[in-house]
């Protein structure tokens, strides 16, 4: 749960985060989107550094489509970790 700006609860869950998704990622499916996408507030310092991740947007009527944002963390077609430039591969 969440707190809008006049401090009322709302719910932000995956679901929401899926349903209110890019139209980019209307092809991946639910269990890759959970697994390779995180949410973020936009401008959040400790990401800008990771400028190559690539990042989408959150459509209306999610309530956070303003203020936050979709950050690929992991490529769901090749399963790795995405870290700035490079790609892990993991042992």
């Amino acid at each position: 749960m969440n707190l809008d700006k006049e401090g009322r609860l709302y719910p932000a869950t995956h679901v929401d985060d899926y349903c209110c998704r890019d139209p980019e990622l209307f092809e991946v499916n639910f269990y890759d989107f959970a697994r390779c996408y995180k949410k973020i507030e936009r401008g959040r310092s400790d990401y800008t550094e990771q400028g190559t991740l690539k990042r989408y947007k959150l459509s209306a009527p999610h309530k956070e489509a303003d203020t936050h944002l979709l950050l690929q963390v992991i490529d769901p077609a090749t399963k790795h970790l995405r870290l700035h430039d490079r790609t892990f591969h993991p042992v």
